[in-house]
């Protein structure tokens, strides 16, 4: 699925298999230099509102392709 990673005045997207967590795309995009890799990130979906627990995966969030996630 695809979705749109914001932070600051910064978008991203990307590509992302639904099973896999909201903290390991983290770390890939950490690693990838993309967000700074030392924060802790709160994770929000534009959609909802609600805060993301990044331990699980986007399916059992409820997160779908075209979604918005906003880092704090």
């Amino acid at each position: 699925m695809m979705l749109t990673i914001s932070q600051n005045q910064k978008k991203v997207i990307v590509m992302i298999n639904e099973k896999h967590t909201v903290a390991g795309t983290l770390r890939i995009m950490a690693d990838s230099g993309i967000i700074e890799g030392r924060k802790k990130y709160i994770v929000r979906s534009q959609r909802t509102k609600e805060r993301l627990q990044t331990e699980k995966t986007y399916e059992e969030n409820h997160i779908y392709n075209g979604d918005t996630l906003i880092l704090q």
